[in-house]
């Protein structure tokens, strides 16, 4: 078991070294991008001039929505917020779907395939007033 098994935040503290998990770890990173703009461009969907932070030491039952609206408190954004996740080793364009439900969380989960880093980016939603 390693030393650390609660989860860990790096917002802002982009001179921490992540950690390094071992082959069988069952602990990951979420890397949380924010703040920037998500656009379309030829054949391919970019995600501009935001921030990254990180929360370590996620272990897989932990994920879920109440960890990922701690993260929106954690990085000072007001709800409500989209929640996107980008599939391993896919372009935004190919990988992003929405998380809304548990069962997003699932796949979320399914996807990562032993992955030790995901990246989740947080949206603004509008609604009509």
């Amino acid at each position: 078991m390693e030393a650390n098994e609660t989860p860990r935040t790096r917002f802002g503290l982009y001179h921490e070294q992540a950690p390094l998990y071992g082959k069988e770890s069952p602990y990951f990173t979420v890397k949380i991008h924010h703040g920037g703009i998500l656009f379309t461009k030829p054949n391919n969907l970019v995600y501009e001039h935001g921030d990254v932070d990180y929360i370590d030491y996620v272990y897989s039952s932990s994920l879920n929505r109440h960890l990922l609206y701690k993260l929106v408190e954690g990085v000072g954004l007001d709800l409500p917020i989209g929640f996107l996740y980008n599939k391993q080793k896919l372009s935004l364009l190919e990988g992003l779907f929405r998380i809304r439900r548990n069962i997003d969380i699932a796949m979320l989960l399914k996807y990562r395939n032993r992955a030790t880093e995901v990246d989740i980016y947080l949206v603004p939603l509008f609604t009509n007033l």
